[in-house]
């Protein structure tokens, strides 16, 4: 850690990294909770040995996708936003409820605090993608008593 001489942004930003790991967190704890909730309902019976549904071949189409934009739209945000902080042009987004506290913030941290913002939109957007292909295989699970289905929600 540094004496605050060295970075004076630094505190502020530690600030804001606990509400992105909640936000994580949350954002998890949302998939967990549902698997709990599937794992109960389906009474841990599973199909194997049983052919294959063909919800299940439309979840590993989704999951694709999913990796892929995963993959792109984060880093075309990182891309486009970097470019924008150098040219001088980049703008927080609007209507926002806590304009006045976000302004106060990057007044304080300069550049660094809107690296943040771009990192945590990064972030919240990359995990959501893979939260939402996460619950459709649990919901496959659920459907089709899968233990493949499951099994791919749970690395989700």
């Amino acid at each position: 850690m540094t004496n605050g001489t060295e970075w004076p942004w630094a505190e502020e930003i530690a600030r804001r990294v606990r509400m992105a790991q909640i936000i994580v967190l949350a954002l998890v704890g949302g998939c967990v909770m549902f698997l709990a909730v599937a794992l109960m309902a389906s009474g841990g019976g599973g199909r194997d040995g049983q052919e294959t549904p063909t919800l299940v071949y439309v979840a590993i189409l989704l999951t694709a996708g999913a990796i892929l934009a995963r993959l792109v739209v984060p880093a075309a945000i990182m891309t486009r936003g970097r470019q924008q902080i150098a040219e001088g042009t980049w703008q927080v987004p609007g209507g926002r409820a806590d304009a006045a506290r976000l302004e106060e913030f990057l007044e304080k941290t300069g550049d660094a605090g809107r690296l943040w913002l771009l990192f945590l939109t990064q972030t919240i957007i990359g995990a959501a993608l893979l939260e939402g292909v996460a619950f459709f295989w649990i919901i496959v699970s659920l459907v089709t008593q899968s233990a493949f289905a499951l099994g791919a929600g749970v690395v989700l």
